[in-house]
């Protein structure tokens, strides 16, 4: 992420040596192909305790949240990311039963809430990993013209994407058991699980390998380099 892309907005006008850089964040506010992160917090606070976050924030919302902060936090931190990458959807999933002998997960309930959205889901496949040290073991290295949406029912996997409208912001997700992704049209993924993980994919389209569009070499290099 570059100095285009990340702004720090000191907010404490009084305070002795802070840049008060207004005039760079509302210039980060002013496309609107994008969508912002917003993260505020008290100088010093190295807890969280004192700290907070909104994120796909619109242009003109953000503006308004920036004047809002005002006089309130020391400074904030922006970051943008394209319409698409904004509808990237991480949450968990809604368990049946669970106690120490087992987790019992109900099928109908991974793609709840997102029918309205994007329509029927498919089931495409069930990957376990075997041995995550093999060389070229991460998955995905690629992106498709429909949703995709992932369910972690066993284990941890880290996903990296980007647009590649927007090829210098890679965006890091971690799952783990309970958790699922949803990941839009569009968005290239790579995805590295450690062994015994299994992961559970799905498309808002019956399952087409001509549909695999793999990633640009630069785009791909990038996305490897943050796993």
């Amino acid at each position: 992420m570059t100095k285009e892309d990340k702004v720090i907005v000191y907010l404490n006008r009084d305070e002795e040596g802070k840049k008060v850089n207004y005039k760079q964040a509302l210039k980060l506010c002013e496309d609107q192909n994008y969508r912002y992160d917003i993260h505020w917090c008290a100088e010093g606070d190295k807890d969280g305790m004192s700290s907070g976050n909104t994120d796909n924030l619109h242009p003109n919302t953000l503006k308004e949240r920036v004047e809002g902060l005002a006089g309130f936090w020391d400074r904030i931190h922006i970051s943008r990311k394209t319409l698409r990458m904004s509808k990237v959807e991480q949450g968990d999933i809604a368990l049946a039963s669970a106690d120490k002998r087992r987790r019992v997960y109900d099928p109908d309930k991974f793609t709840e809430g997102l029918e309205a959205d994007y329509g029927k889901f498919y089931w495409h496949n069930v990957i376990v990993v075997n041995d995550p040290s093999e060389p070229n073991s991460e998955l995905g290295r690629h992106h498709h013209d429909y949703v995709e949406m992932f369910v972690v029912p066993v284990g941890q996997f880290k996903f990296v994407l980007i647009d590649p409208e927007d090829p210098r912001n890679p965006r890091s997700h971690s799952l783990y058991a309970g958790t699922r992704l949803v990941i839009p049209e569009g968005i290239d993924h790579v995805v590295k699980g450690v062994k015994d993980s299994v992961l559970l994919g799905f498309g808002n389209v019956e399952f087409d390998p001509k549909r695999l569009i793999a990633s640009d070499k630069k785009i791909l290099e990038t996305m490897l380099d943050e796993l």
